[in-house]
């Protein structure tokens, strides 16, 4: 859990639009991200300046700090919990590392949390919870543990840069949709969430019996919610997306990732938003298609 004041709390339509706000900032010249694998933040940074990539396949906070040092890094952009698709996650030690580190060299961060609702409690302490310097800013979305639908983000902003961010919400988005935001309030208002969890977990059991049956590198989220599934080079992913997707096979995205300079070729399947019964006809389908 994380505590802030209601002046600090800005709720934007995208992730990408949040990150667009932070990045308008002028304080933020030089950006360090680690690798982007959403299409849409993959576009935004290679249409911005100054921004440089940060492999996540290995993190090493030594060196790290030797590249803020000569690239005068001032943002860093980064998924502590649930990394996809390699499915990392920073301990708590690693966090406490990684703000040490920050604070003395005067960068900010920003931390997506995507997964963290659905993590135990000590794994999914956020950077922002212990920060003590007013250095992170906190995005929270709703669409990889609550519902797709939900493309909304809520911002936590240190306190310096709040009116900044609100200022470019009004200036260049207006107002976020109060349906949206009501939506987002009635599901955390009226979900019974130790019930969501365990039923989340029913389904990831599912899938973790199915994929069992494959002889692919299959990486599990710690957050029970999707699993990726790396294929051989020589698979065509785009016959292998349309024969699965004919099939109604539930998947959420399907890609090469780069992860540093290794290519993760494969498909993620979410059980985010499925039920018990078509997980099992797709799943079946998906072992009969990768046993022919």
């Amino acid at each position: 859990k994380i505590f802030s004041s209601i002046h600090d709390i800005i709720m934007m339509p995208s992730l990408s639009q949040a990150i667009l706000s932070i990045l308008s900032l002028t304080t933020f010249n030089n950006v360090l991200v680690e690798d982007p694998i959403e299409t849409d933040l993959i576009q935004l940074f290679k249409r911005k300046q100054g921004i440089e990539l940060l492999s996540r396949d290995s993190l090493d906070l030594g060196l790290l700090e030797l590249r803020i040092i000569k690239e005068k890094i001032q943002l860093l952009i980064i998924t502590p919990h649930v990394h996809m698709p390699t499915t990392q996650s920073l301990d708590l030690e690693e966090k406490l590392q990684l703000l040490h580190v920050c604070q003395h060299h005067n960068v900010h961060i920003v931390e997506i949390n995507q997964y963290e609702d659905a993590l135990p409690y000590r794994e999914s302490q956020s950077l922002y919870a212990l920060d003590k310097c007013e250095i992170v800013f906190h995005l929270k979305t709703f669409k990889r543990v609550y519902s797709h639908m939900i493309n909304d983000v809520v911002i936590v902003s240190p306190k310096a840069f709040s009116n900044h961010i609100k200022f470019y919400k009004e200036t260049y988005i207006g107002q976020v949709s109060s349906l949206n935001q009501l939506l987002i309030n009635e599901i955390l208002k009226e979900y019974d969430f130790a019930l969501y969890i365990k039923q989340l977990k029913t389904k990831f059991d599912i899938l973790r019996q199915y994929l069992s049956q494959l002889d692919f590198e299959v990486f599990y989220s710690d957050a029970n919610n999707y699993a990726f599934i790396k294929v051989p080079f020589h698979y065509n992913l785009e016959t292998i997306l349309v024969e699965l997707q004919s099939s109604n096979i539930v998947i959420q995205s399907i890609s090469d990732y780069y992860v540093g300079e290794h290519i993760f070729k494969g498909f993620i399947i979410s059980v985010t938003d499925v039920t018990v019964a078509s997980l099992h006809l797709s799943l079946q389908t998906l072992i009969e298609h990768f046993s022919n």
